[in-house]
């Protein structure tokens, strides 16, 4: 489905005050639509408040960042099958008080109320898309958690929404005296864009001429598609999978070094996490290329990140991995590779999919892998108080597999998890997945021009299970008897029993014996015999090990 297809062109008429959605917006919408019972395109924010909370002082709050931000009063409706968005003057917003406080365990009941509400897919064709919950735990202990729909904001978008609610809600209870909260004698007032003018600049990309020449790079870039990273990697059609997600911890010490490394040669952490990602799936897949998609804001200007909104999009990046060179070479290549990108960040990843035909070539997309590095804060102050603050996100995936590393400066180590399809990995792969990355890491950090080639992805334990214990296979056979002679010998201990077994079929020595000897004399009468060679020429069945012993049969070898 070509995604731009249902945009309106300029002569449809529009009714007055609705806006047609983004291109980022579109994509989100079709997907949606196409699996309404899925909640993949939910997230939330959690944040944590250690004291007593004024909760109707919260909820005014909450109600001065609705008025504040236009997208949090978006509609949708739709006219001759496409849809459009429109922006309410007003809501007001009511959130949900939950009180588990006389429960046995508290946490737990809310751990369970969050994920449950997260995997709570939006109605569409309802008029709100996003909601609040306050959760008290006990007296001084609350969860406020705000739940949103990607159609209506992204990543960036959220932390933007938890420091306009702190600083509402810190003004509101302390007064003038909020200002200390932030170490500041005053604050302007502020003031955020309007996303409907972020929807007329999308509107005129889409018809620019940058628009084309996005397309003709990225054509381009893409003229030499790479295999799928991950070949068993089959999500249903629509790619909506349920996940799992298994956490790890990267100490902060090892960060410090990453970031030294990357520094040094002039690099982003996001460069280099690129490339440790880029070259272990290379290397178990033995693959000279893989595709990671990597999201990013999508605002362009100091305007753009004021606004709240769903701007942000996936780039495609292709990283090439030459095993001769050194770590730090494949690090700047993929420094390199991503300032090439970035002037064309802005086409949309479907659309790249369309002008490549991906389906045509039965890929839903280009790549199985997401990479995600967030550095944003993670605590912000309510009443005087650093709270901490968390995303949340539901149990179904868009892609394979997705990382994501999240740096908080106030942070102790480093936190990267992964969330990956139950289609497709146990837990225990991604374990095995987590323990291999450490491993290579710790190799560049102790080497960083040794080449990746050479860098080790098991341990000592983790190579000796593999090398030796697993290729322990040796088993005493009689030394002088040839293979059709064993199989032979096989046949008259247990003619009855099951020698092949082929999808649903079955096949007994014996019968597979009468059938090999046939087929044998035939070939003798043909002329094979001693130093004959028989090429094979079968589909993997039954006829495969009836031909290759029928030539043994006949003295021949194939």
């Amino acid at each position: 489905m070509d995604i731009f297809e249902n945009i309106p062109n300029p002569k449809h008429r529009i009714a007055s005050g609705w806006f047609p959605l983004s291109s980022s917006q579109q994509m989100v919408w079709v997907d949606q639509v196409l699996n309404p019972d899925s909640p993949a395109y939910n997230f939330g924010v959690v944040t944590e408040l250690i004291e007593q909370i004024d909760i109707e002082a919260l909820i005014e709050a909450l109600n001065d960042v609705a008025h504040k931000h236009e997208a949090l009063r978006t509609s949708f409706h739709i006219e001759d099958g496409i849809p459009f968005q429109e922006f309410a003057d007003s809501i007001d917003v009511d959130p949900r008080t939950i009180d588990f406080s006389k429960e046995s365990d508290p946490e737990d009941e809310a751990r369970k109320y969050l994920r449950r509400k997260i995997n709570e897919p939006f109605d569409l064709s309802g008029n709100r898309f996003w909601d609040a919950h306050f959760i008290k735990i006990d007296r001084e202990k609350h969860y406020f958690f705000l739940r949103f729909h990607h159609l209506i904001s992204d990543g960036f978008g959220m932390s933007l929404i938890v420091e306009s609610l702190s600083k509402s809600y810190n003004k509101i209870v302390q007064g003038d005296s909020y200002l200390a909260t932030y170490g500041v004698k005053s604050i302007t007032e502020e003031t955020f864009e309007s996303y409907s003018e972020f929807l007329k600049e999308d509107r005129a990309y889409l018809t620019s001429t940058q628009f084309d020449r996005d397309r003709e790079f990225w054509c381009e870039r893409f003229a030499d598609i790479p295999p799928s990273e991950l070949p068993n990697s089959v999500l249903s059609a629509s790619g909506h999978s349920f996940s799992n997600s298994l956490e790890w911890e990267l100490d902060r010490a090892t960060y410090d070094k990453c970031a030294a490394l990357a520094s040094s040669q002039g690099c982003s952490m996001l460069h280099l996490l690129l490339a440790l990602i880029a070259l272990y799936f290379t290397s178990i897949q033995a693959l000279d290329e893989i595709v990671i998609g990597v999201p990013f804001h999508n605002r362009t200007n100091a305007r753009q990140r004021r606004t709240l909104g769903m701007f942000a999009a996936v780039m495609p990046l292709k990283i090439r991995v030459e095993r001769t060179r050194s770590f730090t070479a494949l690090l700047k290549r993929v420094s390199s590779d991503t300032q090439c990108c970035y002037p064309h960040q802005r086409f949309p990843v479907a659309e790249i999919n369309r002008s490549l035909n991906l389906g045509g070539i039965g890929r839903r997309q280009l790549f199985d892998v997401g990479f995600n590095f967030d550095t944003a804060v993670n605590k912000i102050p309510f009443a005087g108080t650093l709270c901490r603050f968390q995303r949340i996100m539901p149990n179904f995936s868009l892609n394979t597999l997705d990382i994501y590393l999240r740096e908080h400066s106030l942070a102790a180590n480093v936190s990267v998890l992964f969330n990956y399809s139950a289609d497709i990995f146990e837990r225990q792969d991604i374990a095995v997945l987590r323990k291999r990355l450490a491993i290579l890491l710790d190799a560049i950090l102790e080497d960083e021009d040794c080449p990746v080639g050479q860098l080790p992805l098991m341990d000592a334990d983790e190579r000796r299970l593999v090398v030796e214990e697993w290729n322990a296979s040796a088993a005493a056979y009689p030394e002088g008897m040839c293979l059709h002679e064993l199989f032979e010998a096989q046949v008259a201990t247990d003619p009855s029993a099951v020698a092949l077994v082929f999808a649903s079929a079955e096949l007994s020595y014996g019968a597979l014996n009468g059938r090999a000897n046939r087929l044998a004399h035939h070939l003798r009468t043909l002329g094979v015999g001693p130093d004959v060679l028989v090429g094979l020429c079968v589909e993997r069945g039954f006829e495969m090990v009836v031909g290759l012993l029928a030539v043994l049969k006949a003295g021949g070898a194939y």
